[in-house]
């Protein structure tokens, strides 16, 4: 569930453009939330390439891929570039790597709003400056830990919906002797979502 999305739309006037840092499946689930709301445009940075290939499935209008991008700088400019100068009205953190937050916010536009959904563990501590990355420009921070369990119901009436080809989320599926297997998988990157089927 990706609520805190909702609220940031609420609270962000006309929030056209939205980037997603992040194209695991909590980032493809915040895409679809943001274009399901109303956003003009969704970008996404990430990597690997077939995880970006596969969020242009599910609403996403252009991708960077940190892999080839790798300057930070580069990519802030190339996302300010994208939304005519301002950066994104509302950017969502899915990546849970410490140092995407500041980058978050020097891609979030004046006066617009970061989700932070990807630490829902301790990645550990990164540096901003609460002067420049967020006071000087009217930014607000969302987090989110835990959603209600009414939620749940909301979301899974979006999935019903099947706008998106959600199967698509499950990319490899495995015999309970290949658990190894399937955790080496995931943890490379090489799946979108792996199951294990007894």
């Amino acid at each position: 569930s990706v609520h805190r999305v909702e609220r940031a739309f609420a609270i962000t006037p006309r929030p056209d453009a939205v980037l997603i840092q992040g194209s695991g499946p909590i980032g493809i689930m915040a895409a679809v939330k943001a274009r399901t709301l109303g956003a003009k445009q969704v970008i996404m940075t990430g990597a690997p390439r077939h995880r970006l290939e596969l969020a242009k499935t599910f609403g996403v209008d252009f991708t960077v891929d940190i892999e080839e991008v790798g300057e930070p700088a580069e990519r802030v400019r190339m996302v300010r570039e994208l939304t005519g100068g301002r950066g994104a009205d509302v950017v969502v953190e899915c990546a849970g790597v410490p140092a995407a937050f500041v980058e978050g916010l020097q891609m979030t536009r004046r006066g617009g709003t970061l989700v932070e959904l990807g630490h829902y563990t301790d990645r550990g501590v990164t540096s901003l400056n609460p002067y420049s990355d967020v006071c000087f420009r009217d930014v607000t921070v969302l987090a989110q830990y835990g959603v209600a369990p009414a939620q749940y119901a909301r979301d899974l009436a979006l999935l019903a919906a099947g706008q998106y080809p959600y199967a698509d989320l499950v990319t490899h599926r495995f015999r309970l002797d290949q658990l190894q297997e399937a955790l080496g998988t995931a943890q490379r990157q090489e799946c979108m979502k792996a199951v294990i089927v007894p």
